[in-house]
């Protein structure tokens, strides 16, 4: 015997087959072009919450300044490159045309990596004449 679907069966058919496809598709079609962002909370990198500053090095490792110091990252761990109480606010980084990278804030330097391979800050606001280093603070 030959049956004649209704065309709500059709329908019902029809959704059946394609809305499953459909929700994959949105799904992939959400995730194109959206980079893959990890947020670090403060405690991780035993810092300020907000963040003023960020550079990346020539070698790739990753500097943030904060207000309580300079913390960098190499991909797996965070390391702080100051004692407390020793440097802070660190508010803008850039690089010279050989890579070097400079900061300013509280203090104002460069990094520069020791003969053991570990990043260290140079502060160069002994150079400053007293009456600027006392008190010596810059945003720019």
């Amino acid at each position: 015997m030959h049956t004649i679907k209704t065309p709500i069966s059709l329908l019902f058919t029809f959704l059946w087959i394609t809305i499953p496809g459909f929700l994959s598709a949105q799904s992939t079609l959400e995730q194109v072009g959206r980079l893959p962002i990890t947020t670090y909370s403060p405690e991780e990198y035993r810092g300020d919450p907000e963040v003023y500053t960020a550079i990346q090095s020539e070698e790739g490792l990753m500097y943030f300044g904060t207000a309580s110091g300079m913390h960098e990252y190499d991909g797996v761990s965070w390391r702080s490159l100051y004692k407390r109480n020793q440097l802070a606010g660190i508010y803008r980084f850039t690089k010279d045309a050989k890579g070097r990278i400079f900061y300013t804030g509280i203090d104002f330097g460069y990094l520069e990596v020791d003969q053991n391979g570990e990043t260290r800050p140079v502060s160069l606001l002994h150079l400053l004449p007293e009456e600027f280093s006392s008190d010596f603070y810059a945003w720019e």
